[in-house]
């Protein structure tokens, strides 16, 4: 084996070996391991350039020492001294930026560049060949530290008196690459930023150097610990192969640094950069060198300059034409970069810890900036966001990371927004410059401080861009008011955020999702517009392009010329958020059942639909002959078509779920829903619950990190970390409910859709759906009327006819739902005028006040109503009129009136007067929860009539809004409520819920709540009468915690698992054949191991996780304050541990211990045999000593499914394989609704499945 060496590092040291008279140390520059000197001149041509190391070569070799003859120490000691001097002029070359003026005391300046300054000054006769040094007093020095801190008020006193006597810190060096970390910086918040040499980042792709700060942060590494050689090792890594930096990282971490064995446990420190970030790169690469192909020659692209460009960052004019013939619709998702913000003690700063960048839909912002400048810092969730406030010094400060600056941009919700300002490679700009850019300052001069930064907000909204419209195809139109009161109370503006939009317009904007349907109406941004627009109802598709913003729609002034006097096309561009919403069929909720009960719904109704969808989901699992059903059901849970779609290397096809979970206007949850039967091939299920089941229920995840790896699989062995993917590839390969793992994953999925009901009381109504609401654009319905026509509805629930229109009375309403007004009563009719327009609900704009505004004070911006027409409903319920607010609630409520104009006149540094005004508005917390419990359970105890009801409904009401209205709930308001509602008594049927929905370890929510419990009490209200139906109903089926399924029809093994194993052991017993005898021992022994390993250490990572979970003082906080979110995602952490178990399973043993001609020749054949023959040996380990262990599965999940595939085709094909489809098209495979409707309708039973029985006690 050779090594690598530069041939100008060659060609040096055969000169200086030459000069020193060493020519024997010429054959060491062949040896793998190099001398010492030929090291450093590597690290000097690294840090410099080839004519540097030639003329410092050349120096050396005319240079004579003046008493003796100079030697190899004479030349490497000056090139420590040569590579010391370039360290330190790279700390000053960036002198002028701007983001580290007046970043640390003098004191500590000293410290870092004394040593060095003294050394080379105090030999200026040594011959030392280099230029001159300059040091810059402030500007120059970079900080460093693994967690974000703040200079306590002691250091800063110590900070503030001069003294002498200062703390060591490790001078840079050639050798450790960077110093040891400094002192706290008084000005700058540091997130993870070493001090050394600049220009080693110059140049390095941003999501290399993000991924190395992770490594540094996560595995506590100091950084003067990173020797030169090992930073550049990572840096040339990942600019080879990306994907293996995570791997060199911990097996350095592991192995030289900490110099212990690698094994699963060290991978579950750090969570893999996910697979799909990587292809989004590689992809940008290859159109931006396509385009770079297209243009003229004068265009240079390197391959830095395309991993560090995102589809929309601005880059220099003459790359401009380069990237803008070929976006393509890689603009439509871009990498996000986020960390968790933790306060240990409300008095103290916080913390922040990094967590793996993933691919999300992207923005207004990222397009126009790029997405690496942003970094979203999410509080955790033991957090108050009343703590930004209070901190609001801290955030205030720049924040440095990787030698970036960041600063306070804004807070969406419990998000801080921080944006890079200056750094390596980044053109500088300012944070005023990107308000000024998305809302200009002068222009919305008089716009309230509050409404300004709720408005921000609306720039970060998850979005595509679709369609560019000309500024004379945008035309500003008047909303409607009742009786013509124009500017009126807002319940009289019968067209409040909906626009209308020419059919053309639609026609490309859906082109932009790669789709010819067209739906009837869209929610987006274009300018500083936002809400909904309908498609125009003459259907003129030659009309052109045009599009009408309403003036309820019109939030903010922008889009005025740029510095270039153009126009920015970004303002122009509409910005698609989502289609319309419609889920048919849809649930009632805890809300919507008392409302409907107050409004006299009778209890008996509500009871009998709670069995109904109780049996019709008991059915699938319980009726199990046909495996295709129980596929299509389990499907349908977890949407794992969807997850699939998610998972193709083409990421921008998965924006429309992403929003659908991230978007505040749908708080109602509605989007838990599972789609409808009937839906078409083309068409996934919504985002919900059921799609973010963790497959390791002992702690839930935090909802992003489960979303960001639900559709991980196992590289070695294929197995999924989706609960319902595992099912369904195993049901395809024709494993059925006979198979322990297959019968206990059911059983928890079908926990799971029970505990849904029984913690949420989502009870599904086949007669109702969810759907966007919007105005009546022809004027023609009239007051109290309603028009709907659902696609998807192909029959009448009840007849069996083909209708998709709904006819006769229906309820609406939506959430929040606490008033008996919030649901109305309405008569949905058949309008000729509206008949193209289907999936949306179409109020009337005649009458007295808006609909939308009766159902809790909705508009048409967004928001989606539940819609029944179920007659057991519909027909005893009343509508009420509409409530007024009390003036109590309004007293409640302090508004928050200071402009724009008012906080930037006050302050001189008007950047930094918005930033005050924008971390001052008040943040969404758990106020608006609090008060709907008390809603809740006082709405059990009195009635929706009591005026304390009515009181806490519209508090709740107002609670929803109150950040973007100004409205700052009074403290007094707030405390003589909890005096007055604090110590209601709990219904039994709440605390149930309330502590079903926390976690088994932690403790019940009365313990943390301090609150008393009605026990034992009558049934009384609807609410009381359906929790004690859903004991009887669903105990039977949550009772198990392993299967639900009869033990004797679960088989100890299935010997089709079995088989190759036993048939080969028996073989070379019988044959006496020891060389094979010998194989499969060594295979045994060496799984045996391989399992004994992998229990220990899933048992120490267990133990660990535990150790947490001690001492429990609210939903999420542990001892030690470590938190929820400290620690990394369930899913990651197990999936990388499995992960480094089933890539030591594939690769023992190793293949040279064999001695059987036969195992021999199947490895110089591909080694399928030895597969199989390992496959069903861990299968037959697991068993042993537990059938439902799931080891085997783990480290061989694939060859399991094809030793089952195969076996089972054997029962009908002569040649005994299975049918074969490549990855690509099996990830593209759904059961037919039309077969599958057959198979429904037939009874049929599948041949060759076992019947497995239900346990005993729940057959009734």
């Amino acid at each position: 084996m050779t090594n690598s060496l530069d041939a100008n590092v060659l060609r040096c040291a055969k000169q200086v070996y030459t000069n020193l008279q060493l020519k024997e140390r010429v054959k060491l520059l062949s040896d793998v391991n190099v001398p010492l000197e030929v090291q450093k001149m590597e690290k000097l041509l690294q840090l410099t350039d080839k004519t540097t190391l030639d003329v410092f070569v050349r120096k050396f070799l005319s240079w004579k020492h003046e008493t003796r003859k100079k030697n190899l120490a004479d030349f490497i000691s000056q090139l420590d001294k040569e590579m010391e001097i370039y360290f330190c002029q790279a700390l000053d070359e960036n002198e002028d930026d701007e983001d580290f003026g007046g970043d640390l005391d003098e004191s500590l300046l000293l410290e870092l560049t004394e040593p060095t300054k003294k050394r080379v000054l105090s030999e200026p006769n040594e011959g030392v060949i280099s230029k001159k040094l300059k040091i810059n007093t402030i500007s120059s020095v970079r900080t460093t530290t693994t967690t974000t801190t703040t200079t306590t008020a002691a250091a800063a006193a110590a900070a503030a008196t001069p003294t002498t006597a200062t703390t060591p810190i490790t001078p840079i060096t050639p050798q450790n690459c960077f110093a040891s970390d400094p002192a706290e910086s008084l000005t700058h918040n540091i997130i993870c930023s070493p001090t050394g040499s600049v220009k080693m980042f110059t140049n390095v792709p941003w999501i290399t150097l993000y991924e190395i700060s992770r490594f540094v942060q996560c595995c506590k590494i100091p950084w003067n610990e990173i020797p030169f050689q090992t930073f550049q090792k990572f840096l040339t890594t990942a600019q080879t192969e990306p994907r293996k930096l995570y791997d060199v990282m911990m097996a350095w971490n592991q192995e030289t640094r900490l110099g212990r064995k690698l094994n699963g446990l060290a991978y579950t420190s750090m969570d893999r950069c996910p697979e799909n970030v990587y292809s989004y790169l590689q992809k940008l690469q290859k159109e931006t060198e396509s385009a770079k192909n297209s243009t003229s020659s004068s265009v240079h692209l390197n391959s830095k300059q395309v991993l560090t460009m995102s589809p929309s960052s601005p880059t220099p004019s003459e790359l401009g034409n380069v990237i803008t013939k070929k976006e393509s619709k890689l603009k439509y998702r871009m990498i996000h970069f986020s960390g968790i913000i933790q306060f240990k003690l409300s008095d103290l700063p916080p913390t922040i810890t990094l967590r793996a960048p993933k691919i999300d839909a992207s923005n207004r912002l990222f397009r126009k900036f790029g997405h690496e400048r942003f970094l979203e810092l999410k509080l955790s969730k033991t957090s108050k966001p009343m703590l930004i406030k209070k901190h609001q010094s801290f955030f205030l400060k720049p924040f440095l990371f990787m030698h970036r600056t960041y600063r306070f941009l804004f807070v969406k919700d419990d998000t801080v927004i921080l944006f890079a300002t200056e750094g390596v490679d980044l053109k500088p700009i300012s944070i005023q410059q990107v308000i000024d850019w998305h809302m200009p300052v002068m222009e919305n001069w008089s716009m309230t401080m509050s409404k300004y930064a709720s408005r921000m907000s609306l720039g970060y909204s998850s979005s595509i861009p679709t369609l560019e419209f000309k500024p004379n195809e945008i035309m500003y139109i008047d909303d409607i008011y009742s009786n013509g009161d124009v500017g009126g109370d807002e319940t009289h503006c019968m067209t409040d955020g909906c626009g209308i939009i020419s059919p053309s317009a639609m026609k490309q904007i859906m082109g932009c999702q790669a789709t010819d349907e067209l739906p009837c109406a869209i929610q987006g941004r274009i300018a500083g517009a936002k809400g909904i627009w309908i498609i125009a109802p003459d259907l003129d598709f030659t009309s052109g392009n045009y599009i009408q913003i309403r003036k309820s729609q019109d939030k903010f002034k922008t889009g005025f010329p740029q510095d270039d006097l153009g126009l920015d096309p970004l303002h122009y561009t509409f910005d698609l958020v989502k289609n319309s919403v419609c889920i048919y069929p849809s649930n009632l909720n805890t809300q919507f059942i008392q409302t409907l009960s107050a409004g006299g719904v009778p209890t008996d109704v509500f009871v009998e639909i709670l069995k109904e969808y109780i049996h019709r989901l008991a059915t699938i699992v319980t009726e199990n002959q046909n495996v295709k059903v129980l596929r299509d059901w389990v499907s349908k849970c977890g949407n794992v078509m969807n997850g699939r779609w998610e998972g193709e290397d083409n990421t921008e096809k998965g924006l429309w779920h992403d929003i659908a979970s991230s978007e505040e206007e749908l708080d109602s949850g509605f989007f838990s829903m599972n789609q409808n039967e009937d839906e078409s091939e083309d068409t996934f299920g919504r985002t919900g619950d059921s799609k973010h089941s963790s497959l390791y229920p002992i702690m839930r995840a935090d909802s992003e990190n489960r979303r960001s790896t639900y559709n991980k699989i196992n590289r070695h062995s294929g197995f999924p970390a989706g609960l319902h993917e595992s099912i369904i590839r195993l049901l395809d390969a024709g494993f059925d409910l006979s198979n322990a793992y297959v019968a206990t994953r059911v059983t928890l999925v079908f926990r799971k859709v029970m505990q849904s009901i029984t913690t949420k009381y989502r009870i599904e109504v086949p007669q109702s759906c969810t759907v966007t609401c919007v105005p009546d654009p022809t004027n023609t319905l009239e007051p109290g009327e309603i028009f709907l026509q659902l696609s998807s509805r192909k029959t009448d629930e009840k007849t069996g006819i083909r209708a998709g229109q709904i006819l006769g009375d229906v309820i609406v309403t939506r959430n929040p739902c606490g008033l008996k007004s919030d649901i109305q009563k309405v008569k949905a009719v058949d309008c000729t005028a509206l008949r193209m327009y289907t999936d949306v609900i179409i109020f009337s704009v005649k009458g007295e006040v808006s609909l939308a505004s009766q159902l809790s004070g909705g508009d048409y911006d967004g928001d989606i109503v539940f819609c029944c027409w179920d007659e057991r409903i519909v027909k005893p319920f009343v509508s009420s009129s509409v409530q007024p607010e009390s003036e109590r609630v309004q007293k409640a409520f302090e508004k928050e009136k200071t402009t724009l104009g008012e906080a930037v006149s006050k302050m001189d540094n008007a950047e930094l007067a918005i930033q005050k005004g924008f971390i001052s508005v008040t943040l969404p917390d758990n106020t608006l929860g609090q008060y709907e419990n008390w809603r809740t359970v006082l709405a059990e105890q009195k009635s929706l009539d009591h005026p304390s009801v009515i009181y806490l409904a519209h508090m709740c009401a107002k609670l929803v809004d109150a950040p973007k209205q100004g409205l700052q709930l009074r403290a007094v308001t707030k405390s003589m409520d909890r005096t007055e509602f604090g110590k209601l008594a709990y219904p039994a049927w709440f605390m149930d819920k309330k502590n079903k929905q926390r976690d088994s370890n932690v403790r019940s929510y009365k313990e943390v709540n301090d609150v008393f419990t009605v026990q034992g009490a009558p049934c009384v209200t609807t609410m009381d009468y359906l929790f004690d139906t859903l004991q009887k109903e669903t105990e039977a089926f949550t009772r198990y915690s392993r299967s639900l399924f009869c033990d004797e029809d679960v088989p100890f093994k299935d010997t089709d698992l079995t088989n190759p194993w036993s048939t080969a052991y028996e073989y070379a017993t019988k044959c006496k054949n020891k060389d094979l005898l010998h194989d499969l021992d060594l295979i045994a022994n060496e799984i045996r191991r391989n399992r004994d390993e992998y229990s220990k250490q899933c048992g120490e990572f267990q133990s660990q996780r535990n150790h947490y979970m001690d001492n429990i003082q609210n939903p999420a906080r542990y001892l030690e304050n470590k938190f929820v979110d400290e620690l990394q995602s369930r899913f990651n952490n197990y999936l990388e541990l499995e992960e480094f178990f089933a890539k030591e399973y594939n690769e023992l043993p190793p293949p040279e211990s064999y001695k059987s001609e036969i195992i021999t020749f199947d490895i110089l054949s591909g080694g399928k045999q030895v597969e199989r023959l390992k496959a069903s040996f861990a299968y037959t380990l697991s068993i042993s000593s537990d059938k439902y262990s799931k080891y085997c599965y783990i480290v061989a999940y694939d060859m399991l499914r094809r030793i089952k595939a195969d076996a089972c085709a054997s029962l009908i094909k002569e040649n005994g394989m299975a049918e074969t489809l490549s990855v690509s098209t099996y990830k593209a495979m759904n059961l037919d609704r039309k077969y599958l409707k057959r198979i429904k309708d037939s009874a049929y039973v599948e041949e060759g499945v076992e019947k497995v029985r239900l346990m005993t006690s729940l057959k009734k």
